[in-house]
């Protein structure tokens, strides 16, 4: 998603808030425009869609999820869907999934294989390249969504203007949804957000002063596993 009038560009990671940012700085959401097809790209493919020179004045940031909490966002959100495949699926079900290869399409247009996409795993995947170097500005957490915004806005000099909950689903805590199978295979897929952003099954994560920054990125371990991979 790029603004513009905020002369920004935000890297849209699934379920980790960005609907409530794109309804704040541009005033719609990007799935319900006819720019639909930049809602979810990656730094990389936003550098090459906007160009290098608008990527390097613009300020660009993402957000990340607790891996555990975002793999339980992802399956309401679908069984929600009308139309979706996945409806009448167990999380059990959805969870195991991962591995598998086939395709699937539903009623909406989405496209699943396993219960992810060519993205990659790993957060990590839409924000790094291929030495693992950050390629934006700022990574803020979900789980401190608007405080986090607020300090990006503040870095770059910008208004910051609250943030509407687009998208929310009241649901029982993430970790009643796990088994010890389900958890340690979401842990052991999303092994590197885990490590770089200091997630731990169903325990908060560690404060931090400020979003995360390229100056707090070491190469991150080898790459983990990729959708479709065994």
């Amino acid at each position: 998603m790029i603004s513009a009038l905020h002369r920004c560009i935000f890297v849209h990671i699934e379920r980790t808030g960005g609907t409530s940012i794109e309804l704040a700085l541009t005033g719609f959401d990007w799935w319900e425009s006819a720019a639909r097809a930049e809602k979810h790209l990656t730094a990389e493919q936003c550098r090459r869609r906007y160009g290098i020179d608008t990527w390097r004045r613009y300020t660009t940031f993402a957000f990340v999820r607790d891996p555990w909490d975002l793999v339980v966002s992802s399956y309401a959100f679908f069984c929600s869907r009308k139309r979706s495949t996945l409806r009448g699926m167990s999380f059990r079900e959805y969870v195991l999934s991962a591995g598998d290869a086939a395709q699937r399409v539903d009623g909406d247009g989405w496209t699943h294989g396993g219960w992810w996409h060519d993205r990659g795993v790993c957060q990590l995947d839409w924000i790094v390249d291929r030495d693992g170097a950050l390629l934006v500005d700022y990574v803020g957490r979900f789980e401190t969504l608007q405080a986090d915004f607020d300090a990006i806005c503040a870095a770059t000099g910008r208004p910051s203007p609250p943030l509407p909950h687009e998208g929310r689903s009241e649901r029982r805590p993430y970790t009643d949804y796990y088994d010890p199978q389900t958890r340690g295979l979401v842990e052991r897929l999303f092994r590197r957000d885990i490590e770089r952003f200091g997630y731990a099954f169903g325990t908060p994560p560690p404060p931090r002063a400020r979003p995360f920054e390229p100056r707090d990125f070491l190469p991150p371990p080898a790459c983990g596993i990729r959708a479709g991979g065994a």
